[in-house]
């Protein structure tokens, strides 16, 4: 039985939020790839940005 890593757990966690993954999915269909790592980062930047704007907390 195939089981969901770690990794898959943190990207989920990650996009789990409309806007961010709203973003998300923007930005990688304007950069013209699918590939899973890129989109992995957009999310947690945009994840970043989005706790920044609500919060004021900048966390790296």
């Amino acid at each position: 039985m195939d089981r969901l890593t770690w990794r898959g757990h943190e990207f989920l966690d990650t996009i789990r939020d409309d806007e961010v993954w709203a973003q998300t999915k923007q930005t990688a269909k304007g950069a013209g790839t699918g590939a899973i790592e890129f989109v992995w980062g957009i999310a947690k930047e945009v994840a970043k940005a989005e706790i920044k704007r609500r919060t004021g907390l900048d966390v790296g």
